[in-house]
């Protein structure tokens, strides 16, 4: 697998990223985290980027960490649906002749 090198601008800085990922991927991620950082600037604007940017990297790591037990959860009660023994159910066909009503 062949490795995309962009350059990207985080909180006014530029870092030269390499990686397998394509680079409208890596864009797209930079796109967002700058976003992630201006809602912060905007909620507290007398705040330096730099603190900025580490605010942005706590509220984005909380989600993060609350999506991962969402998913855990959401594992653990498939792996129990998987467990349950399978009970069968009569299907009605859909091409059954119907009896009409009063004869």
């Amino acid at each position: 697998m062949s490795k995309n090198s962009v350059v990207v601008n985080l909180a006014g800085q530029e870092f030269r990223i390499s990686g397998s990922e394509n680079t409208e991927y890596i864009k797209s991620l930079e796109e967002m985290v700058n976003l992630r950082i201006q809602d912060v600037q905007q909620q507290y604007p007398g705040m330096s980027m730099n603190r900025c940017a580490l605010l942005a990297m706590l509220n984005l790591e909380d989600e993060l960490a609350k999506m991962k037990e969402s998913y855990d959860a959401l594992d653990a009660k498939i792996a129990q649906l998987r467990e349950m023994p399978r009970v069968a159910m009569p299907v009605a066909r859909a091409t059954a002749p119907k009896t009409p009503v009063g004869v």
